[in-house]
């Protein structure tokens, strides 16, 4: 992943998206 230091934002959403996406994942494994 290519980090952009100008744009600490992007940063944090592209983070936090991929942390939804793991929990997405985590929790379909319990249904």
């Amino acid at each position: 992943m290519e980090v952009d230091f100008m744009n600490p934002l992007k940063v944090f959403h592209e983070a936090s998206f991929k942390i939804y996406l793991t929990r997405q994942r985590d929790v379909s494994l319990y249904y």
